[in-house]
């Protein structure tokens, strides 16, 4: 009885499709813009569709512009820790923008849609029919002016418009509204948006998230300013959980020259959580100024900065507040050499204890000049730092050097692309002044050696562009008491590829490895630690890779589609409203699409993973496209 109702359904709608959808000649399946004012000029006499008010002015019903889609797809999908799901879904959407009375007064859009749909769940093929409607609207007031004004609203539901099935459906809500002004004649703009979305169903319960902002900004002589605030909170209503982050940031700029400018930033931010399992409430207030000075026709240049903050913990404990300034200058003495030098003071105020801090360092690099021989280039340059560091772990002074090389040489290859290498090694040597020194061991004497090596290609002409580079690199402490280390690789592709008249490669690809073990090593002059938990080992990968295919089998408008696309799990923003689409990690989609006129079918064949969990399925879609215009004047 369901097949035949969904039947019954499918014949309803391709009956309407057929009344309908069939398109007047010169219209196509797009909205067209409102450029135009289409009373400009017009008679004030009564006619067809207009009537004559007691002015003499003649109200007419503007232009509708009208598109949509009828369209029905067929979904399967089967994986890991879930069962196989089957959805068969029909649906017609209409969409339609004109404006009200003017088109600079008032321009309105809007949409409605309506779902039929067949969804299954498990090998005992248990299922329902479901019928829903989404739909959304636009309005937006004098659009064209210094205040704009636009509201909009949108219903949404997980089974449609996704390419992912979701685990458990879902309806989504959105409202909001924005507001622009800037006066006729001012230095200053004011900016303000509200928006709230709800997600709610049968399993995820009822969800909501309100988000405001509000922007000043203002530019006045040699000065500018910008004042933002905003307003993050996430509930659940079934948990009772909640998220809340506030943050208010204000950015001043003071440049009076082009060799002297100061940026100054201002925050103040709370961060709240109320789980199940605990809760947190932390706000914090920090205030950072970077000068920077440069006078002219001199090689100087001198920075400065000063930071002070302050930390409030859960529940009103852990109070903690500090301060840090610094000021450095470097000194072009010619082309080869530079000097520098560098302080720093602060102070940290924490657990009823205060800690202060200080440090100073002089040092300079000599740079040889470029030696060329033989296609080769050979670069080389020495360093030298002598530092002092107070803090609450003792007073240490540190003396380093260091020695480097790059040797490296451009190919130019017949396709027109280029090839080009570099190796290089470094040797650097400290000594601390105690014994538990900066460098971890008893002697304060370290030696370390550095090495690494990068291949790049490139190509900017021809049958595309292309770019790749891998990089090398290897640091490790070769003599003292400890053995700290780090290595680092990379892999870097992108471009575009036209391998022929029908068919081009698009994408980029990016793997990173890294592996450290701890200690101290040198850099720039001052010891670095490396973090002293074992021996650490990690990977990220990324990658968005789409090879497109013309007159697949000589087809005319036949075209494949392949899409490889690789998001690291660390970096997947965790949304409290995030769909399926949001959270995954790992996407392979294949699929054919064939065009004839207003109809587009596609069949496709995509494997996936979302927050671990692998998936496959096979997705048919057939879509006919409507459009066209309502002259009503």
């Amino acid at each position: 009885m369901a097949d035949r109702s969904l039947g019954l359904r499918s014949c309803i709608l391709l009956a309407v499709w057929l009344a309908v959808a069939v398109p007047r000649a010169g219209h196509g399946a797009t909205a067209p813009a409102h450029d135009e004012d289409p009373d400009a000029g017009a008679a004030t006499q009564q006619g067809p569709g207009g009537a004559e008010d007691e002015g003499g002015a003649r109200w007419r019903v503007p232009p509708i512009n009208y598109w949509g889609t009828l369209s029905y797809e067929n979904r399967f999908d089967t994986g890991d820790q879930q069962p196989r799901t089957m959805q068969q879904l029909i649906t017609a959407k209409i969409n339609g923008s004109s404006y009200f009375w003017k088109p600079w007064f008032a321009e309105v859009n809007g949409g409605l849609g309506i779902s039929f749909g067949r969804f299954d769940t498990g090998d005992a093929g248990t299922g329902s029919n479901n019928a829903f409607l989404t739909g959304s609207g636009q309005a937006q007031f004098f659009p064209r002016s210094r205040f704009p004004f636009e509201a909009h609203i949108e219903v949404g539901d997980s089974r449609v418009g996704g390419d992912v099935i979701a685990a458990n459906d879902y309806r989504t809500l959105r409202v909001g509204f924005s507001q622009s002004y800037r006066p006729e004649s001012g230095p200053y703009a004011l900016f303000g948006s509200y928006d709230h979305w709800s997600q709610f169903g049968p399993v995820f319960g009822n969800n909501s998230q309100d988000l405001a902002s509000a922007e000043y900004r203002s530019n006045w002589n040699d000065q500018s300013l910008q004042v933002t605030a905003n307003l993050n909170l996430a509930r659940s209503a079934t948990t009772g959980q909640e998220t809340e982050f506030d943050a208010l940031v204000a950015r001043h700029n003071y440049g009076p020259s082009p060799g002297f400018s100061v940026d100054t930033t201002a925050s103040l931010v709370r961060y709240r959580y109320d789980l199940l399992v605990d809760g947190s409430d932390i706000a914090g207030a920090q205030v950072n100024s970077i000068g920077v000075w440069r006078p002219e026709n001199q090689p100087l240049t001198v920075t400065a900065s000063a930071r002070i903050g302050a930390l409030r913990g859960s529940g009103g404990a852990g109070y903690s507040q500090g301060a840090t300034a610094t000021l450095g200058a470097t000194y072009q003495y010619n082309r080869n050499l530079q000097l520098s030098l560098y302080g720093n003071a602060g102070f940290f105020d924490g657990a009823g204890t205060r800690n202060t801090s200080h440090g100073e360092n002089v040092g300079g690099i000599y740079s040889g000049d470029t030696v060329s021989f033989a296609g080769y280039s050979y670069d080389w340059s020495v360093s030298a730092n002598a530092g002092y560091q107070g803090d609450p772990t003792g007073n240490a002074s540190l003396l380093s050097s260091q020695l480097n090389q790059t040797l490296g040489r451009v190919l130019a290859l017949p396709d027109g692309s280029t090839l080009s290498g570099n190796v290089g090694a470094n040797l650097g040597a400290g000594k601390g002044s105690v014994a538990s020194d900066r460098f971890g061991n008893n002697s304060g004497n370290v030696v370390q050696l550095g090495s690494n090596a990068s291949l790049t290609w490139n190509k900017s002409a021809g049958g595309g562009s292309g770019y790749a580079r891998v990089t090398v690199s290897d640091t490790r402490q070769i003599y003292g008491e400890q053995r700290p280390s780090f290595q680092f690789a990379n892999l870097q592709i992108s471009g575009t590829w036209n391998f022929s008249r029908y068919d081009s490669l698009v994408g980029d690809l990016t793997y990173q490895y890294t592996r450290q073990d701890p200690g101290f090593l040198i850099a720039s002059g001052a010891a670095v630690p490396v973090p002293s938990v074992g021996q650490q080992a990690s990977t990220a990968t990324s990658a968005n890779i789409t090879y497109t295919r013309d007159r697949v089998f000589g087809v005319p408008r036949l075209r494949f589609v392949s899409q490889l696309q690789i998001t690291d799990a660390s970096i997947i923003q965790q949304n409290v409203l995030g769909s399926p689409q949001d959270q995954l990690s790992r996407w392979w989609d294949n699929r054919l699409q064939y065009l004839i006129g207003r109809l587009t079918a596609t069949l496709a064949v995509r494997a996936y993973e979302v927050q671990g969990i692998r998936r496959e399925g096979i997705y048919f879609r057939i879509e006919r496209a409507i459009g066209g215009s309502v002259a009503t004047y």
